[in-house]
């Protein structure tokens, strides 16, 4: 016997079939702007140590304190671009996903590294 929420698994099971039925082949695309918003960023603000992506999900080092990297996805948020920071490695993450083009990733980019250089990184 299952259990009561197992009537729901269908409906998980279904958003996963569409992904990959619709998105799996995007997923190129989406490694291919997490490189290059990783390229443009190393580019820009040279004091940013940028992890090589592996995924759609950039890892970045914007400061050597939390307080001064919590600023940044502060101002990030600010001028509309999320990042998302990641305390136990002191670092910040950047994903591009489904409808990210990559216009999208050069202005978060220059956005991203506006805020670098209010905050003097």
């Amino acid at each position: 016997m299952l259990g009561g929420g197992m009537r729901q698994a269908g409906i998980v099971a279904q958003g996963a079939n569409y992904a990959f039925d619709n998105l799996y082949g995007r997923m190129k695309e989406d490694h291919a702007n997490a490189t290059l918003l990783g390229k443009l960023l190393s580019e820009g603000a040279p004091s940013f140590k940028v992890v090589t992506p592996q995924s759609n999900i950039v890892v970045i080092t914007v400061a050597v304190d939390d307080a001064t990297r919590d600023k940044f996805v502060a101002a990030c948020a600010a001028e509309n671009v999320k990042v998302v920071a990641w305390k136990q490695t002191g670092s910040v993450r950047a994903v591009a996903y489904y409808g990210i083009t990559t216009a999208d990733i050069e202005e978060v980019a220059a956005r991203m590294i506006k805020v670098s250089k209010s905050l003097g990184l």
